[in-house]
């Protein structure tokens, strides 16, 4: 449930800001939704269950269609990663009301099964956006780093981008991603939990 809220939005977020900046590529083919269906990569979506990393079906963007290419198309790429924080952040509020309504022993086991959901919620949203901002192509973190990239080589790397996803399959393959992904998930976690500490008080006294 928790994939199925968090990749949509994410890919969501995508075509929504590319529509901004007047493209409409992905509101043609009906990607401007939140139904999973049309999001979820088969194979991804697998790999994301059982392997701990995944992807969706990448939103169709014409850059063409914008005034300033490369710096919009690094804003619709940002905007992916920022969508999955905004979810951790909501998680992780909505984590902490669960806990001190488990506290004060309402809702019974009910509030136990929402606790973990919104525990996976905000992993899985933070797993998201920090996979996708590594900056290899064709994630979201290469886009934004194009961006300052002289036109040449922006080109050349967009016109063998697919390359990047086998460098990618190595890294994790070689587990070579697991310490930095590793690290920047444990410092947004932290900084969610941070965010929020004034709930604490509350769970503090019911405690």
């Amino acid at each position: 449930m928790a994939i199925l809220i968090s990749l949509p939005v994410h890919e969501l977020s995508h075509g929504f800001t590319a529509r901004l900046f007047g493209d409409y590529t992905a509101q043609n083919r009906g990607r401007l939704t939140l139904n999973p269906l049309k999001h979820l990569d088969p194979i991804g979506t697998i790999m994301l269950l059982t392997l701990g990393f995944g992807w969706a079906k990448p939103v169709p963007v014409n850059i063409n269609n914008f005034s300033n290419p490369k710096i919009k198309m690094a804003i619709v790429s940002l905007m992916g990663p920022v969508s999955n924080i905004l979810l951790a952040l909501i998680g992780t509020a909505f984590y902490k009301i669960a806990v001190i309504l488990n506290l004060a022993k309402i809702g019974g086991v009910f509030i136990i099964y929402l606790m973990t959901f919104f525990n996976y919620f905000v992993m899985i949203n933070l797993l998201l956006a920090v996979f996708n901002l590594i900056p290899i192509p064709p994630l979201d973190g290469s886009r934004i780093i194009m961006a300052f990239l002289p036109s040449k080589y922006y080109n050349f790397v967009m016109k063998y981008e697919q390359v990047g996803l086998v460098v990618i399959m190595a890294l994790l393959f070689f587990n070579v991603l697991d310490t930095p992904l590793h690290i920047c998930m444990t410092f947004l976690f932290k900084l969610c939990d941070l965010l929020f500490s004034p709930i604490e008080i509350i769970q503090r006294f019911i405690a």
